[in-house]
């Protein structure tokens, strides 16, 4: 709520009328303009029985700084730049038209709503000029019903303080630039150093945003002519005795500057297109977007300019005018990126001025979350593209070419809002349309720039490099330095040297079974993966020649022992009418055919152990580790000595066979000797899991080169993995092994084999 000029008083109690008689009789005294502030101040408090305040000045620089102050250093006021932004426009209304008005906001913080300010705002007026403001702190929680009366006593406090003023013998217009001698002779005293404090924030939830003519750390010229309502000025009354050396404001204490609040507001038209063109004096996309919302905000003559980037497939708001950075967690900032992502979708421009029946139904609910979050009375959301992109797609669409242009995507969005009740600018449309084809440029161009692979090493190494441009003698220097100190490094520098194996993870428990005997293979007893235990049955073969074999041994030894039998009948039978001669030749006979038959049991008894041996089985426990063995081997015909399958224990130990170059078992002996032991460390990966790596010992290097059709001539060696094992370790995992063979110069590391290939064919 506000209060102006012609806005009846309400009665003010009779306690603070009697301070505010204080304030006018103290309005009267001769004395210095810091003595004044001093009495009037805590006066003013009391009176308004508020809890803190501040009287600003606008100063010869034309800015509005604290020349007093009673506890609003402690609120946090002037600590929060959030606060500030959001009473810039306050402060703006009550230096220009010279009123008393209330205002209030409420911080917004990430733990929960914070502190409601209520102030009570009075703009000081002398001569027809504005020449500061009275700020008024109200206790938490404010009472509305006794704001009328603070604001008639807030009047009359401003009215007190522009008496005084214009009683000064110099009076303090805001436009001297030196300060007049003291009263003796004193040298005049300079103007003090005030610095300038940013503004605003953007998780700041208040009734009225920032607004052109108060821009943080701005100085704006006071118009002899001030635009607002112009205030009479008061009966100058007797001047001042000879012992109040007139103080003129330059020498004010030096305070703290809110911002550059200016008496009179700048409109559009008062600044040139350089406030425009400025963007493209920057290659970030954070920069330009600061510079597109603070000063776009002044040159468009609204409240509030944001500026959003699209980020992939969804809209990230990137400042936010008169605010340092943006909260993404807070409401408004998650609103609006909402509402601001749908308009740009549509691509085309979304106004709202107050009427809602013309807007698209997609767009009515998130504009109205918005708009009751954040208390704005008129939103336009621009969509920024690449003007020269959106100009080739328009002259193709004009010249109706074959082959049609794709429509450039949009690179984000430009938000203007008007919070207080002025209207929006009359030439707002083709201001903005200038403002979005700069801005949408200048953004394409720093999204390019920031595309550059590694840009901030190049930038940095740019800075050095460009000194010694034109230094031929430097140049050479650096060379020559950057060279030695390569060769240097390489020669004396020592890392390990790790000689690279390849093979396979196996279990060292394991069976290999051959056929024992040519045949046919009739029957399979396991499949893959199996397990099977020592004395299974692994597999059937037949051998039919080995039959046939067996039957004729066994027709033999039948035959004979029939044979034999009828001798001992012959011997058993007639005995006595046969000669001597007869009976030993029968008995010989005998003796004969019994070792015959003993001979033939053995051939018979070689044949069954030799078909004995078809019915093949596990030595060990294991599993079975062939694969598809049924497929392979199923009525298959094997040769006696051939591979039918394996059987392997994993639950027992494990070792890596692998397969090492040839020429790197120089480096292994080496550095065996070295180490004084036959064990060398080294590191492996599973091909089935590259993520980690795991240790193992070598322990055993084979004597003799072998061929290996991808690695041509290896030498096979064996090393022992160090626990843990792999995780579920599969029998005949690839693995990739480094063998540590010691430290070595590092450019031997590096480049050994270019080394070696030249000892090879140049030097031997």
């Amino acid at each position: 709520m506000s209060t102006g000029p012609g806005t009846p008083p309400t009665e003010i109690p009779a306690a603070s009328q009697a301070v505010l008689q204080q304030i006018g009789e103290l309005a009267l005294k001769p004395q210095s303009i810091e003595a004044f502030f001093a009495d009037l101040l805590p006066r003013a408090i009391s009176a308004t029985g508020t809890a803190a305040g501040g009287i600003w000045m606008i100063d010869a620089q034309r800015r509005l700084v604290l020349a007093r102050e009673q506890e609003l250093l402690k609120t946090g006021f002037m600590n929060d730049p959030m606060l500030k932004a959001a009473f810039e426009q306050p402060f703006s209304t009550a230096v220009d038209k010279g009123c008393a008005l209330a205002f209030a906001t409420r911080e917004e913080k990430l733990d929960g709503p914070g502190r409601m300010f209520s102030m009570l705002l009075g703009g000081v007026w002398a001569q027809q000029r504005p020449q500061g403001l009275v700020q008024l702190l109200e206790e938490e929680p404010a009472d509305p019903n006794a704001r009328g009366w603070r604001l008639a006593a807030l009047e009359q406090i401003c009215q007190s303080i522009s008496t005084f003023l214009s009683r000064l013998p110099t009076f303090p217009t805001g436009t001297s630039s030196t300060n007049p001698a003291a009263p003796g002779g004193t040298a005049p005293r300079p103007s003090p150093q005030i610095p300038t404090l940013p503004g605003g924030a953007a998780n700041v939830s208040s009734t009225a945003p920032p607004m052109g003519g108060f821009v943080p750390g701005v100085p704006f010229p006071v118009p002899p002519q001030a635009g607002g309502p112009v205030r009479p000025a008061p009966n100058p009354g007797p001047a001042p005795s000879a012992g109040g050396p007139p103080v003129p404001l330059e020498v004010l204490p030096a305070g703290t500057v809110v911002g550059g609040a200016a008496a009179t507001p700048v409109t559009p038209t008062d600044l040139p297109l350089e406030e425009v063109l400025a963007v493209h004096n920057h290659l970030r996309v954070n920069d330009v977007a600061q510079v597109a919302a603070n000063d776009g905000r002044r040159w468009l003559g609204v409240d509030r300019v944001s500026i959003a980037e699209r980020v992939g497939n969804r809209l990230r708001l990137m400042s936010i005018s008169g605010s340092q950075s943006v909260n993404p967690r807070s409401n408004v900032v998650q609103l609006l990126s909402d509402l601001a992502d749908k308009v740009v979708r549509s691509g085309e421009r979304l106004t709202f001025d107050g009427e809602s029946r013309t807007l698209p139904p997609l767009l009515e609910q998130p504009l109205a979350d918005y708009l009751h979050e954040s208390r704005s009375r008129a939103v336009v959301i621009a969509p920024l593209f690449d003007p020269v992109a959106l100009k080739k797609f328009t002259d193709a669409g004009i010249r109706g070419e074959k082959e049609p242009v794709p429509k450039p995507k949009p690179l984000g969005a430009l938000v203007v809002e008007q919070i207080s009740d002025t209207p929006l600018p009359r030439d707002l449309d083709q201001r903005l349309d200038c403002l979005t084809a700069h801005t949408g440029l200048a953004m394409r161009n720093a999204q390019e720039h920031e595309r550059i692979f590694l840009m901030p090493l190049w930038r940095f190494l740019g800075g050095y490099t460009s000194w010694f441009r034109g230094r031929r003698l430097a140049q050479w220097a650096l060379g020559l330095a950057a060279a030695a100190g390569v060769a240097a490094a390489l020669t004396y520098l020592r890392w390990d040297y790790r000689a690279e194996g390849k093979g396979r993870l196996m279990p060292v428990i394991r069976q290999e079974v051959f056929a024992p005997w040519d045949g046919d293979v009739i029957q399979v007893k396991v499949s893959t993966g199996d397990p099977v235990k020592q004395g299974d049955t692994l597999l059937v073969l037949k051998n039919d020649e080995l039959q046939a074999r067996l039957l004729a041994q066994q027709n033999a030894l039948a035959e004979k022992e029939t044979q034999v039998a009828s001798v001992r009948s012959q011997l058993s039978e007639s005995t006595a009418g046969l000669t001597r001669a007869q009976i030993n030749e029968l008995q010989f006979k005998e003796q004969q055919l019994l070792a015959e038959i003993k001979g033939v049991e053995l051939q018979v008894g070689t044949l069954e152990k030799q078909i004995g041996a078809l019915t093949v089985k596990a030595t060990i426990d294991g599993v079975v580790a062939t694969f598809r063995v049924e497929e392979l081997l199923r009525q298959r015909p094997v040769r006696r000595g051939e591979l039918l399958l394996q059987v392997m224990d994993p639950s027992k130990d494990w070792r890596l066979e692998l397969d090492v170059a040839e020429n790197r078992l120089g480096h292994m002996l080496e550095a065996q000797s070295q180490s004084g032991t036959r064990q060398l460390p080294l590191t492996y990966i599973l091909a089935t899991g590259t993520e980690k790596t795991w240790q193992a010992t070598l322990d055993t290097i084979g004597s003799r080169a072998m061929v290996s059709e991808k690695e041509g001539a290896v030498i096979p060696v064996f090393a022992t993995p160090t626990a843990p094992l792999p995780d579920d370790p599969q029998i005949g995992a690839e693995v990739i092994a480094k063998i540590n063979c010691g430290k070595k110069p590092l450019g031997y590391v590096l480049f050994g084999d270019v080394i070696e290939f030249f000892r090879k064919k140049l030097w031997f």
